[in-house]
């Protein structure tokens, strides 16, 4: 399990939700060398409860990886007023830099962002990522 560093992990394993936690299952395999890392308090009153506001569910989520094919499929007359969309929307490094060239993971809210950016432009291609990957949210 590849937990990110500043992730915060949980020990509760009396919290009514803890079969199904992210934070939980990250505790659990947290690389025995790692001397410390990042945990909940758990003297806080809100913290193993059923209500828990830190809980991260353990369901992996499809993450779109590159758009280097993006414009692939998209008829010329769009490809400028989507380019700058994409950059208006995710910034010029963040777009250019990461989500294009695949170095960073596009989320599910993100892949229905640039959908919809599709849709406002009326360009009726599909939005083409250069691969999946299914992962936990860790965010």
């Amino acid at each position: 399990m590849n937990i990110p560093y500043s992730f915060v992990c949980c020990l509760l394993d009396k919290c009514p939700l803890h079969k199904d936690c992210l934070r939980y299952l990250a505790a659990q395999n947290v690389d025995a060398s790692k001397q410390t890392f990042n945990c909940l308090n758990p003297r806080v009153e809100s913290v193993g409860t059923q209500d828990c506001p830190h809980f991260r569910s353990t369901e992996k989520v499809r993450y779109a990886i590159g758009l280097a094919n993006v414009f692939n499929n998209v008829p010329g007359q769009y490809i400028k007023a989507l380019r700058n969309q994409l950059i208006s929307s995710f910034g010029q490094t963040r777009y250019y830099t990461e989500m294009r060239s695949g170095k960073r993971k596009i989320t599910p809210k993100e892949q229905d962002e640039i959908a919809a950016i599709f849709k406002s432009l009326k360009i009726k291609a599909p939005v083409i990522y250069d691969r999946f990957e299914e992962d936990y949210h860790w965010s």
